[in-house]
Parts: structure tokens; sequence; C-alpha cells
């Protein structure tokens, strides 16, 4: 009876010596494998060996398995693969496995890895569009808009102005003026003859993507006690002997123009109150160039921010930052600025309007060159009305929420501090809080004025003599 089991054993055997698959395949083209026999028994299947010939396999790498008696020998059992050893790996490398794992690899380092960009509440990734969107940065009056999110006032704007806003109406209001000593005024009533404000318009002309043209109108008829109405409070009637402005007095316009350069970054140039209406305005004539720049303190939709400003603006004084003066044309000249130097060189009327007068700080331009020179003040020459000065202006705002913000704006005369809060999320309305002037030794001008006719014996930083509290509001739509 032939043994074709023995002669399965011997392939068994010759395939577990540890040899590689592939470099087995070389030695035999094709394994011949006999068919079992059907009618072998259990009992017949026991283990029976016969030695090798050393002729055929050295003994030395013998290795040999017994084969299981309790299974079916007519059913093969499955082939068990093998790693090659490290040795067998470099003789004989597998391209298929090594690409299979160093795909893997990376496949595994880009989901460990989280693609950058910002993200919709619910994670997912936004497109390239939306994250422009979201990451750029627009004004809404003296607001900022970033995305959906419109952050309170932060100081100077020079942002181009939003597409879709149309109008923003701003009303300041400071309670008391600096008068000569003694102040008839109080501090914190915004009714008597000191307090003073301003209600500025902003109305859009142009707002694309490319820039932004508004146009500004101003009233300034607030100012004076009672003003712009008359009311009683128990026994005391104000308004009788208003000296301030009326209702629709004080008008005049003014002009922005506004282009972004990036996501975050504006220009704007334009002039404030620079055409007045009537002969009531005492305000500045400011024409002026600043940049805004914002800063994203994290890559979030409401991000924290920071708001930094500077620029040059005329009709501003200083002069310890003054950068010289310019002189305006006689179309633009005028207004209610009474000086000595109005009444000296300038042909000053009852109603205190002085038309050769180019702005607020005309008559500090006279000053310097004639009495804070020491000389006379005819040495000025009348010249010098038609003069303003040119200085540095600049901010710094940070907004931690949407809601509220922080600010420090220095406006060429003082440096104000401020809060400021945006309590709707829906409603694009802002309020700020203002100390006005409240440090010294910033502007030695305006410390000599108040040295000589406010406050000679309080002119010291944030003292009640000195510091005036301001109140400011802005509502676009």
């Amino acid at each position: 009876m032939s043994r074709p089991w023995l002669f399965f054993c011997r392939h068994v055997a010759t395939a577990t010596l540890g040899l590689p698959i592939a470099f087995q395949s070389t030695l035999q083209a094709a394994p011949h494998w006999q068919p079992v026999e059907s009618n072998i028994t259990e009992a017949s299947l026991s283990p029976h060996w016969e030695s090798i010939p050393s002729s055929d396999i050295p003994p030395d790498n013998l290795k040999w398995e017994t084969l299981n008696s309790e299974k079916d020998s007519s059913k093969q059992a499955p082939l068990v693969w093998s790693e090659p050893s490290a040795k067998q790996d470099s003789e004989h490398p597998d391209p298929v496995g090594e690409g299979s794992e160093h795909q893997l690899t990376q496949d595994s380092l880009r989901e460990s890895n989280i693609e950058p960009g910002l993200r919709w509440p619910n994670g997912q990734l936004m497109s390239e569009a939306d994250q422009i969107y979201f990451r750029t940065s627009y004004s809404r009056g003296s607001m900022i808009q970033i995305g959906e999110t419109v952050y309170p006032n932060l100081g100077y704007n020079a942002l181009q102005r939003k597409s879709g806003s149309w109008v923003n109406l701003q009303l300041s209001a400071i309670d008391d003026s600096l008068m000569s000593s003694p102040s008839p005024c109080e501090d914190g009533d915004f009714f008597d003859e000191c307090a003073d404000g301003v209600m500025t318009n902003w109305i859009r002309l142009w707002a694309d993507e490319n820039f932004s043209a508004e146009l500004q109108w101003t009233i300034h008829s607030l100012s004076g006690e009672g003003s712009p109405y008359d009311f009683s409070n128990d026994n005391a009637t104000f308004g009788n002997a208003d000296t301030g402005t009326k209702f629709g007095e004080g008008q005049s316009l003014g002009f922005k123009l506004s282009k972004n350069f990036g996501k975050t970054f504006g220009i704007s140039i334009g002039a404030d109150r620079l055409f007045h209406l009537d002969k009531t305005t005492d305000l500045p004539k400011n024409i002026y160039i600043i940049g805004t720049k914002i800063f994203r303190l994290s890559d979030e939709i409401e991000p924290p921010i920071l708001s930094f400003s500077a620029g040059l603006m005329s009709d501003t004084y200083n002069p310890s930052v003054n950068i010289g003066s310019v002189r305006y044309p006689k179309s633009i000249r005028g207004g209610q600025y009474p000086s000595v130097f109005s009444a000296a060189f300038d042909n000053f009327q009852d109603d205190l309007y002085s038309p050769n007068a180019a702005g607020a700080s005309s008559a500090f331009v006279c000053a310097e060159r004639s009495l804070f020179a020491g000389k006379p003040l005819k040495s000025a020459g009348k010249g010098c009305l038609e003069e303003v000065f040119v200085g540095p202006v600049g901010s710094i705002g940070f907004a931690p929420w949407p809601w509220i913000g922080t600010y420090a704006i220095y406006n060429g005369w003082d440096l104000n501090l401020g809060i400021s809060l945006k309590p709707f999320k829906d409603i694009n309305w802002t309020f700020s809080f203002e100390l006005v002037g409240p440090i010294a030794g910033l502007n030695p001008g305006t410390d000599r004025h108040i040295n000589f006719s406010t406050c000679p014996d309080d002119n010291t930083s944030f003292s009640a003599c000195r510091t005036r509290f301001g109140l400011f509001t802005d509502l676009s739509f």
C-alpha cells in the first residue's frame, strides 16, 4: 500500500523550515500534491516518521511539526503566513507592503492634525469665502463690524464703511466747560450754562467692496442752559436767559472717504465740520488722515479684538507735539472763535463771529508767536488767524467681548479715557462714558490755561476741577 500521507509530511516539513515563501517558490516551480485516499481511517492516521537522508536537507535545519490527527485529512488546513525577519525583508523587500504601511501612517497623521481655519459652531470647517467674510473688519460709525458681529466704540475708526448700512446718529455731551475761575458750572450737571453737546449724523453716500464715502452733518445745538428747550423743575426755570444755541442752530457739514487695505486695515481722509452753515459754531475744523488696524486675538467667529489708530489732524493744539501749521483758504474760514486776537485783527462782531479765523486753534497760533513768546500781541500779525496747527492723533481700544470695550483716545488736545457698552446684540447701539482731559502734564497749553483761569489750586490728574465727564452714544442702521 502506498503511503501518500508520508509524501504530504515531507512537503509540510519543507514548508516549515523558516525559509521565505517567495524564496521557496523559486526552488520548486509547482508542488505536486497527491490526493488523499478517502478510505483512510482515523486509526491509520497515527504519526509515522521516516528519516530523510542527510544528502537532501542538513539535519541541523530540520523542523518537524506533528499533524493534528483529529482533523479530517480530506480537508486542507489553511496556510499560515509568517512575517519575514528583518534580514529577509532587507534581502527581499515587499514594496506593496511598505507602501501600505506608509500610507496608513500618513492617513493617521492627517486625522490627528486639525486643519487650521474658522469653524462653524458645529465644528464644520468654513469655506474660504466664509473665512474671509468672518475675518474682515468694517466700520459702522464708531462701531466695528467683523462678520456678523458688531463691537462697541473703541476710539477712532478709519475702516471702510460696511455696505448695507446707511446712517449713524451720534450724540455727545460734556457736563461742563473750562470756564474762568470761579466757575459757575457744577460737575455732573448736563443742563447748566456750561454744559456742551453735539449731535453728529453720518449719512452714507457710497459703500461697496472698493471704498466708502460719507457725509457728516453736525448740529451744535445743545450748549448753554436749557438748550434746546425751556423747561421748569420745581420753582426753577431753565432756558429763559439761555445764551446757548437753539434747536437747529450750529449746523455744519463735513465728509469722510475710507478704504480698506486687506481684511483688518483701513485709511480715512476727511474733514469734520469744515463748512459752517451759520455763525454759531465754535467747534474745530479738523482735516485729517487716519489709519486703523484691528488685531483679532483669537481665530474665532467672535474673537477679542484690539483696535489701534494713528494719524495727523489739523486744528489741534499741543505745543509739545504740534508739527507746524497750515493756512486755510477763505472759503472755509469763519466761525464763533472769540479771542483777543479776533478783536485785534478781525472784523469782530457783537455775535462773537470771526470771519477770518480758520479754526479753534487759530488764536493759539497767534499766541505762540506773540504773548507766549514774550512779545507784544501785534507782533504775531493778523495773518495768524488764517492758520491752524497740525498734530498727531490716535487711539487704542480693547474689546474682550462684543458687548464691552475700553479705550484711550488722544484728539490732539486732550487724552480721554472711556468705557463703552453695546448691550443689545441685534441692535447696533453703543454707549460710552468718558473722563475728558483728566491727566495733567500732557498738554502744556491746556495746563497753562487751567492753572491761570480755571483751577489754579487744583490742576492735578483726575482732580474734580480739571476732570470733566462725557457721554457718547451711537446708533447705526
